[in-house]
């Protein structure tokens, strides 16, 4: 039967009007508690927060895996960024004084002839 609700009728129109609109709650008393902890802990991704919130969650009625978490923080850009990992290399073209290497040039004969120490400090 057709009618003006689609091709499902009213029951199933209403139940799941509150059905999304449950979800919606559910989904906003969840973003609450993630900023609530992102605000003491800003770097924390998905994983911990859902071990954090799982306990809360639970005691407010609300069914949540980690899986939907992630959906809701992915909707509302709540996910941590990755940081690209670059490679750390010397930078000598730095205003910093520049020490002679000393052992260019020296032939290494034996172990423990020459000992290397690399040390860095800023005031």
């Amino acid at each position: 039967m057709m009618n003006h609700y689609g091709s499902f009728s009213r029951q199933a129109f209403h139940q799941k009007r509150v059905f999304l609109d449950q979800r919606i709650a559910q989904s906003m008393l969840a973003l609450d508690l993630v900023i609530a902890i992102r605000r003491e802990i800003p770097g924390l991704g998905t994983k911990k927060l859902y071990l954090l919130l799982r306990e809360p969650l639970q005691k407010s009625g609300i069914s949540m895996g980690r899986d939907r978490l992630h959906e809701l923080l992915r909707t509302h850009h709540l996910l941590i960024r990755h940081r690209r990992s670059v490679p750390k290399t010397t930078h000598s073209n730095h205003l910093l004084r520049k020490y002679p290497n000393l052992i260019k040039g020296l032939s290494i004969i034996e172990t423990e002839q020459v000992w290397v120490n690399e040390s860095f400090l800023i005031h």
